[in-house]
């Protein structure tokens, strides 16, 4: 059974990128040079009016006519051809008057033409952004197996900021194989009427463009992608669906599309990921038992022998006792960003009070230090023989973490990063992925993590599609990592 869980993206102070810039969707072999650009380059534009010519600029005028005569004379001769397309992008003024110049001249006769054409689908690929407004006759003159094409799918993205909304989400089922829905559309138990705008979906599609095919398209884990308020963002594993705030800049936004897309990455490979978590990595979760709490107790000292009443005798800590402490412990965790109750004794049975007081200090700093938000608080957590320990409010976990662990936390420049095994790997996912010239040269994947965390990754999810054959290993000149930021707020 899958668990009804939500897993949570940080919402905290957002890095920016100044530009803004989204990566260009295009084939492979061009990538890399459009990744180095400053600027992308033009898209065509469609245009029903010739080209008018003032008295002041004659000679521009003619020299435009002439450039038109000669796009004339090469539809002529090459035919509505891919020779055509190759020799208009080789020449971007013949590009702009190629567009006077029926059938470009005319969206219809445009697509009437291509429908009777053998061209490849390179033409897709090619297609002015303002093709989007005709996706749904563009599919129609298109076979099947061409518009699944690499280079069918990088043309989608190209016309995808021309599209309605409707077409849009045919195009992002057809590139990503699941679902794109407002937020009102069908998951009932967290609407918030948001809906997705076409600069939004763009985004969202960039991010995803450049991630493992397993990990998205391939994700059996991944039904629906909505729209939410706000910056953040989750996945359901109930429900294999993700949600993404569209009020965040692109910047964080691409941060927070990689973590939800890990969750479910990590819903997929569970098992191996969770060992590599606890046996690696040593962030580990105890068993949401009394059995689990007991076990973190006796790693913080354990039950004292006796403990002395209010009346001055002296009993033996027993199973009552003990189940007393353990009880408190269960619930005073929260189920939400912090604690059920300020103080954990609250609902302690008066007469058991003096044996929590004999309880190891450890024990009682570790709940002490397990605050509303406790990974902000994760340089406070009380150290024990596994490294920081700690009550995890969201997910009911009494839990450890090592000091490897630890390193990572703060390479990644995220506290939320501590909340948990399972947003630990969300925000390695996240800084592992989040340079995307990683697509054309993998080796640039990796972020700022230790290289014994980029090993897993390169080893365990760079070995399908689009990343086949690439070399792989540790990164060289690794960074030092930064310092941990301080963040704020709840995922």
């Amino acid at each position: 059974m899958k668990s009804k869980q939500l897993y949570h993206s940080d919402s905290s102070t957002e890095k920016t990128n100044a530009s803004g810039q989204r990566l260009q969707s295009l084939e492979n072999a061009s990538r890399k040079d459009a990744l180095q650009e400053d600027s992308p380059a033009q898209d065509w534009q469609w245009t029903s009016q010739s080209s008018s010519v003032s008295g002041a600029n004659k000679k521009a005028g003619a020299k435009q006519k002439n450039t038109t005569k000669k796009v004339r004379e090469d539809i002529k001769e090459l035919g509505f051809s891919d020779n055509l397309f190759e020799k208009l992008y080789r020449k971007p003024k013949l590009m702009d008057a190629a567009f006077d110049v029926k059938p470009f001249s005319k969206p219809v006769q445009f697509f009437s033409k291509l429908s009777n054409s053998k061209l490849s689908d390179d033409v897709l690929e090619r297609l002015p952004a303002e093709a989007g407004d005709h996706f749904s006759d563009l599919l129609d003159r298109f076979p099947s197996k061409k518009s699944t094409s690499e280079k069918a799918r990088d043309g989608m993205r190209r016309t995808l900021e021309g599209m309605d909304f409707e077409d849009a989400q045919k195009a992002y089922e057809i590139r990503f194989q699941h679902q794109l829905l407002h937020d009102g559309d069908q998951y009932s138990n967290h609407v918030d009427n948001t809906d997705w705008s076409i600069p939004k979906v763009a985004e969202v599609w960039d991010q995803l463009d450049v991630l493992p095919e397993q990990d998205v398209s391939k994700n059996e884990e991944i039904d629906q992608m909505i729209a939410i308020s706000g910056g953040g963002g989750w996945f359901s594993p109930a429900a294999d669906v993700i949600a993404i705030g569209v009020e965040g800049s692109p910047d964080y936004m691409a941060h927070v599309v990689r973590h939800e897309v890990a969750h479910a990455v990590h819903d997929q490979k569970k098992a191996e990921i969770d060992a590599w978590l606890t046996n690696d990595i040593g962030f580990v979760p105890l068993p949401v038992n009394q059995q689990g709490y007991r076990t973190w107790i006796s790693e913080l000292g354990g039950f004292p022998a006796t403990w002395t009443d209010a009346s001055g005798v002296e009993r033996p800590f027993d199973d009552i006792a003990k189940g007393e402490i353990v009880y408190i412990l269960m619930t005073y965790i929260g189920r939400a960003f912090g604690p059920s109750r300020d103080d954990v004794t609250e609902t302690l049975p008066a007469e058991f009070l003096p044996a929590w007081d004999a309880m190891p200090e450890a024990v009682k700093n570790a709940v002490k230090q397990s605050t509303t938000n406790w990974w902000d608080n994760h340089s406070n957590w009380q150290t024990g023989p596994n490294g920081k320990y700690f009550l995890n409010h969201w997910y009911g976990n009494p839990s450890y973490m090592s000091p490897r662990a630890e390193t990572v936390v703060a390479a990644t420049g995220r506290t939320y990063t501590a909340m948990s095994e399972k947003e630990f790997f969300a925000n390695c996912y996240s800084e592992f992925f989040s340079n995307k010239d990683g697509f054309v040269d993998p080796q640039k994947w990796g972020g700022r993590l230790p290289d014994f965390v980029q090993h897993f990754f390169y080893s365990n999810l760079l070995d399908m599609q689009p990343y086949k054959g690439k070399k792989k290993g540790k990164k060289k000149n690794q960074k030092e990592p930064p310092k941990p930021t301080g963040m704020s707020g709840t995922p």
